[in-house]
Parts: C-alpha cells; structure tokens; sequence
C-alpha cells in the first residue's frame, strides 16, 4: 500500500492548495535562492498565487526574504550547519566525481541526501553491466535501511 510519503507532490491525486504549497516549497528547498516570477514560471501557477503562499511561509519561518529572492528559512537551518546547499548545486558538482566514478570502477555511481528520514537519490550514472544498481533520481528509501540510509543517519541531528 502506498502512502502519500511515497509520492512527490507533484504526483498527488488531486491538485490541491496544500499540494501545490509544498511544490511552491519544495522548489525553494531545491534550488536554493529563486525569486517569485521564476516560481510562477516553474511551476506554471500566477504570481498572486506565488505570493500569496510565499506570505504564509515566511509567516510560519519555513522561507525567508533574502535580497530580491527567497530561501529556506531560518526555522529549517540545523545550528552550526553551515549554509544550506541545494540538490541542484549538489548535483551540478557531484556529476564530473559520478561520472569518472563510473567509467573507472564500470559501477553504477549515485549521490544521496538526507530528507526528513529518507535517503532520496539526488543524480546517477549507471554502469554498464547486466547486472547493476539503479537508484532512479527522487527514488526515496528509509535511513535505517542499507548502507547509503545509515551514513547520512550516523551524520544526521541528534532529533531524527
């Protein structure tokens, strides 16, 4: 039986306000710094609309203004974390590593990252070989499960 933990947002049943403000959130946690045209373009929704979930964020402190942008906010920052990094810089500099990775070992390579407590594949390069691990992007697995779940556990804040 699947939950709604199982699936992204953007593949819920319905279309409703929730759903489109945790896409609204989502894409801010992904790409780190975007300003509210770019949301509206991304995710096809009006400006008004951007806004008015972009109010009800910043209001709870899940997003904050930052220059002519937003961001996660200050209420999301694990103290002493560092700045956050998002899964598109993340992927953009683990690409070069995947891929050399790969071509060197003939071994499916992947870059990971905690969410919540998932261990949600960021980007892959499979092997070549008949037989291979084939971690799709967005594919999510429980921390306490395998050995990519358990270090980002071992790494995780003392709370999850």
């Amino acid at each position: 039986m699947t939950t709604a933990l199982d699936r992204p947002p953007e593949e819920a049943a319905e279309d409703t306000s929730f759903a489109r403000g945790l896409r609204v959130f989502l894409t801010i946690a992904d790409r780190g710094d975007i300003r509210a045209d770019e949301l509206s373009t991304l995710l096809e929704t009006p400006l008004s609309t951007i806004y008015r979930y972009l109010r009800t964020l910043t209001e709870f402190g899940f997003v904050e203004r930052h220059g002519s942008g937003y961001r996660l906010g200050s209420r999301l920052h694990v103290l002493g974390a560092g700045p956050a990094v998002s899964a598109e810089e993340l992927i953009r500099a683990a690409e070069p590593v995947l891929m050399t990775l790969t071509e060197a070992t003939g071994e499916t390579a992947f870059i990971s990252r905690r969410i919540g407590v998932a261990a949600v594949c960021l980007a892959q390069f499979a092997s070549g070989q008949a037989l291979r691990v084939v971690l799709e992007p967005g594919q999510a697995g429980p921390l306490h499960v395998g050995a990519v779940g358990q270090v980002l556990l071992a790494f995780a804040p003392p709370e999850v």
